[in-house]
């Protein structure tokens, strides 16, 4: 597995941790930070530092090496982006590419690749997704909320980042409307200690949190999310049932998470925190069935059994 970025990272994390759920320790799932120093003997692990003399690159060696290679080991790609992506995602030599929308198979279909090599089974989200829950109302009371009241939950990702402030400012001045917000600042503790001092409405429980382990319980507990259109969270929220108020992405990279979203019916977008607020009242008042067909919706596109789906097929892969 290669570390290249907190939703890279989370979808092969929760591959790990789905091989030791369903095989204990049959499987060894290793961490690829730089195979040629760490995965390969003298003198390939020292080719980084003095490859412009070393290595002579040589076409009919590759050659070989590769189809000796393609002999002994499989090669597996999981496409962790929901719609299109780069196009070196898709390797038309691949044995098997994991794809988690329409879209991108369509788009591995258009860089080359056959319907036998792609799965189309979601993207995998850590196994507490796929597991059963209590009902919203019982686990509110258990996290120490108000089991009666709706909850928003407020996503400022592991380094509480973007408009949190803003949006906890906006949604404060909501009226009319009893409501509880979930705030995670997750490491950013300078955030969490500024929310915590200030006064709220009464209208307006604040539950201000920083990092949490136990997001999935949060996130079956609310009603709806605020956040920005990264990929794990929104195949965390469609899992969950959860209607989403994207309020930014990260350009290129997220953009077209967006039109997913919307498209299929389960969220707004709005990058404004005073017309995030006016969402959310809305959907708490007089939108609240509109809310709640958004939430059936989240579920009949989310793929809670994506994780184990693909990591029973990889270890069917493996060679004896």
């Amino acid at each position: 597995m290669s570390d290249t970025g907190g939703g890279h990272r989370a979808s092969a994390q929760a591959l790990q941790a789905g091989f030791e759920e369903l095989f204990g320790d049959k499987y060894e799932v290793r961490h690829v930070l730089d195979i040629w120093t760490h995965y390969t003997p003298w003198p390939c692990n020292q080719a980084p530092k003095g490859y412009s003399f070393l290595i002579v690159p040589l076409r009919v060696l590759r050659q070989r090496i590769r189809n000796g290679l393609q002999k002994a080991i499989q090669f597996a790609t999981v496409v962790t982006d929901l719609t299109h992506c780069h196009n070196t995602w898709y390797y038309h030599r691949v044995d098997r590419c994991f794809v988690a929308t329409e879209a991108s198979k369509r788009q591995a279909l258009q860089m080359g690749l056959q319907e036998e090599q792609i799965r189309l089974y979601g993207l995998p989200i850590r196994p507490a997704f796929s597991r059963k829950y209590p009902k919203k109302e019982v686990l509110r009371q258990q996290l120490g909320m108000d089991p009666d009241k709706p909850v928003v939950l407020l996503v400022g990702g592991g380094e509480g980042m973007g408009p949190v402030e803003a949006t906890v400012d906006a949604l404060s001045k909501i009226v009319d409307c009893d409501f509880q917000t979930v705030v995670v600042c997750g490491r950013n503790r300078k955030l969490q200690g500024k929310l915590n001092k200030r006064a709220y409405p009464p209208n307006m429980i604040p539950h201000i949190m920083g990092f949490v382990n136990n997001m999935p319980e949060y996130m079956f507990a609310s009603d709806i999310i605020i956040t920005k259109a990264g990929p794990g969270t929104i195949s965390e929220a469609l899992i969950c049932g959860l209607p989403m108020i994207l309020n930014g992405y990260i350009p290129c990279q997220e953009e077209a998470n967006v039109p997913y979203v919307l498209e299929n019916g389960v969220g707004v977008f709005e990058r404004k925190p005073a017309l995030v607020a006016a969402t959310v009242k809305s959907w708490f008042t007089d939108k609240a069935s509109e809310r709640q067909a958004m939430a059936a919706r989240c579920k009949a596109l989310g793929h809670p059994a994506a994780l184990f789906n693909i990591v029973r097929e990889l270890a069917q892969m493996v060679v004896p």
